[in-house]
């Protein structure tokens, strides 16, 4: 994990916030960030490149062509 999420509790907090913030549409509840994330950071990407970089099409996380 980064040095902003080292726990599966702080990343839930942070999915949490990040989904009640309202600026990532397709992450409007807790689960839907969390995904975001991890497969995010799976891929070395920070949690807040994650959710705005990774997009969920037809049930499947894609990264996007930005």
């Amino acid at each position: 994990m980064t040095a902003l999420i080292k726990t599966m509790d702080e990343a839930v907090r942070f999915a949490n916030a990040a989904a009640q913030s309202g600026y990532f549409q397709d992450a409007t509840d807790t689960a839907q960030a969390m995904v975001k994330i991890a497969y995010g950071m799976d891929l070395g990407m920070s949690p807040v490149a994650a959710l705005s970089g990774v997009h969920i099409v037809k049930g499947k996380p894609c990264l996007s062509a930005t």
